[in-house]
């Protein structure tokens, strides 16, 4: 029943609104390293990949968060290769660049993935932001909190707050060129000491374009470690 409800929620989200050259300069060279000012969340993670195919490819990445910028590190280590996605100050690297690092993980996804953890672990603050109206979704009442940014013209973010349990559910990230959306479940909340709070545990991310007519289930984040440094 969870899971059904978690569905209907995904599909009202959904529908809501390197080759041969000169090699790198070493300062251009991305590093999988993330500055950060303050507070980091540090993840390790088991990553489920959904092929359209029905099958899984299952994975593991590291997770960094930095509070105060609102930037993200991913790392990992392939069969075919060492992967680093980096989003920060309104800009989106990955190394090796595109291919298949993009297939792996694209700037909409990454958006999304972050939005997730910050605000569900309550640190992009919801006050004086512009909410929508509230939501009924499967018995439960939602609010819509448009959160603002650096290219907030070309990317538009949402997060959607469960009324009763004040806590993050959903993310929607539209790219409003393409029309692209990328939606999450934010789900599995557990208590950190450190930080005294819960913070999301789980998150699932679902995908679709203009041509879409059902969202579809693409990655899974489900954390078996976080940590405060």
């Amino acid at each position: 029943m969870k899971r059904s409800i978690l569905y209907v929620l995904v599909i009202f989200l959904v529908f809501a609104a390197s080759g041969c050259g000169e090699p790198e300069r070493e300062e251009n060279v991305l590093k999988p390293s993330l500055a950060c000012s303050g507070m980091k969340l540090k993840g390790e993670t088991v990553v489920r990949y959904f092929n359209a195919d029905g099958s899984e490819y299952i994975t593991e990445q590291d997770h960094d968060f930095c509070v105060s910028n609102r930037s993200m590190l991913v790392t990992a280590s392939e069969p075919t290769g060492d992967y680093i996605w980096k989003l920060k100050g309104g800009t989106f690297r990955t190394r090796p660049e595109g291919g298949q690092s993009e297939e792996l993980l694209s700037r909409l996804e990454a958006e999304a993935i972050n939005m997730s953890m910050l605000a569900g672990a309550g640190f992009v603050s919801l006050d004086g932001v512009h909410t929508g109206e509230p939501v009924r979704l499967s018995g439960r009442w939602y609010t819509p909190i448009e959160i603002k940014g650096l290219f907030a013209g070309q990317i538009s973010k949402t997060v959607y707050v469960n009324r009763t349990s004040r806590k993050v559910d959903m993310v929607r990230v539209e790219d409003l060129k393409s029309g692209e959306v990328v939606s999450t479940l934010v789900f599995n909340y557990g208590y950190i000491n450190k930080l005294d709070q819960p913070v999301p545990m789980k998150i699932e991310v679902y995908s679709t374009d203009v041509d879409s007519i059902d969202p579809k289930k693409v990655i899974s984040f489900e954390y078996s470690k976080l940590e405060v440094l």
